[in-house]
């Protein structure tokens, strides 16, 4: 995908090439960008996506730059995912106080239980237990995180049912 084609085509191709985990494609795609060539950043999982490959490039400044230009388009329960994220960037980088104060500002902002069980448990000194998984299938869509796998069940008896089918 070419970034000439114009930011609706980029923004496809970004979520395109970061469902197939084709990181190096993205990564090309956003430093391309510019004002109206590269990927529209007007839904928060494209700035996720985004801030989570300047993080995982090293670039956690980029990523809080990002952060603070973008948050205040996104109202409500629309910038959750972005204070997630940067709420795990900012425990991953061991400043859990600035993750609190993040989290302090983003439950009264989205009302969202995930953001204000983690406010919770930084308040509490319970950082390993923090934990973005509430956020679902957005989160674990960055791929920063692996989603728990799922139970198995258990099988009683020898496993041969004794009916015969």
């Amino acid at each position: 995908m070419d970034p000439a084609d114009g930011p609706a085509d980029c923004h496809y191709a970004l979520q395109f090439y970061y469902q197939l985990k084709d990181f190096a494609a993205v990564d090309q795609l956003l430093a391309d960008g510019g004002a109206f060539t590269g990927p529209l950043m007007m839904e928060p999982m494209t700035v996720a996506m985004k801030m989570a490959r300047q993080y995982k490039n090293g670039d956690v400044a980029g990523a809080e730059k990002t952060f603070k230009r973008r948050i205040k388009w996104f109202r409500g329960n629309r910038g959750t995912l972005l204070y997630g994220l940067m709420s795990w960037i900012d425990m991953q980088q061991g400043e859990s106080e600035k993750a609190r104060t993040l989290l302090l500002k983003a439950k009264d902002v989205t009302s969202d239980e995930t953001l204000a069980h983690n406010w919770e448990l930084l308040s509490n000194c319970k950082d390993k237990q923090f934990s973005n998984a509430g956020l679902g299938e957005e989160w674990y869509g960055l791929y920063l995180e692996n989603p728990p796998a799922p139970k198995q069940q258990k099988m009683r008896g020898n496993g041969r049912s004794g009916r015969g089918f």
